[in-house]
C-alpha cells in the first residue's frame, strides 16, 4: 500500500508521462501544471508529517521533563 506522499508523486508521474502524448498544447500545460501540484501536495503532506511527528517528540520530551 502506498503512503498518501507516494500516491501523490505517483500521480504527478501519470501527468507527466501523458503530457507529451497530447496534441492539444493547453492539456499538455494542464497536464503539466498538475503534476506541479501533485508533486507539491506530496512535499506539504511529508512537511506536516515532520511537524506532525516532531509536535509528539516536544510533547514527550515536555511530559517528561515536568516528571522529573
Amino acid at each position: 500500500m502506498m503512503s498518501k506522499s507516494e500516491e501523490y508523486r505517483f500521480k504527478a508521474a501519470q501527468c507527466l508521462e501523458s503530457a507529451p502524448k497530447v496534441a492539444d498544447p493547453l492539456a499538455r500545460h494542464t497536464l503539466l501544471d498538475m503534476a506541479a501540484h501533485w508533486a507539491r501536495l506530496a512535499e506539504f503532506h511529508e512537511a506536516s508529517r515532520d511537524l506532525e511527528d516532531l509536535a509528539h517528540l516536544v510533547a514527550a520530551r515536555w511530559k517528561a521533563a515536568k516528571l522529573t
